[in-house]
């Protein structure tokens, strides 16, 4: 479970590491619109990823629309807002799964730091319902390489 936290986690992150990476002088990251002081870009992504649901021992691929929201006070530091309101997935044995996804991710630029929180809460068509949370702190190198990571994973069964 840890490694598909850890590609959600990933997915979701790359857009902040990539703008982090990209307003650093001499990096060939792509050139993502960063937030400017106090104001606010939104964006849609398409979502996918497969999580083990070991409340009822099967593996559901989910499908959504994130809407991501970023934000930054203008010295360095970035807040990152993701929220999917109309999850849907398949679990292994066939039942659909109806749920939603929340993130809250904070970058400081200063130390290359990023903590990142995000909640998956799932219900499927025979009333099995879980609750999945990551919580990740991540420093990184001035090259953007990860040199430090801490995750907590959770699984809550309703």
């Amino acid at each position: 479970m840890k490694q598909l936290f850890s590609m959600s986690f990933a997915a979701l992150a790359f857009t902040l590491v990539s703008c982090q990476q990209a307003s650093q002088p001499g990096t060939s990251a792509p050139a993502i619109p960063m937030a400017s002081s106090n104001a606010a870009l939104h964006e849609t992504i398409p979502f996918e990823i497969t999580l083990t649901n070991t409340c009822c021992g099967e593996d559901v691929a989910i499908t959504g629309n994130e809407h991501v929201v970023q934000q930054s006070n203008g010295n360095g530091h970035f807040h990152l807002s993701v929220s999917v309101s109309n999850l849907v997935g398949t679990g292994s044995t066939g039942d659909t799964y109806h749920g939603g996804l929340t993130a809250s991710e904070q970058i400081d630029q200063n130390d290359g730091s990023m903590n990142f929180v995000e909640h998956f809460t799932m219900t499927s068509s025979s009333g099995c319902k879980f609750k999945l949370t990551a919580n990740q702190h991540v420093t990184y190198d001035a090259n953007g390489i990860p040199h430090a990571e801490r995750s907590v994973f959770t699984t809550e069964c309703f």
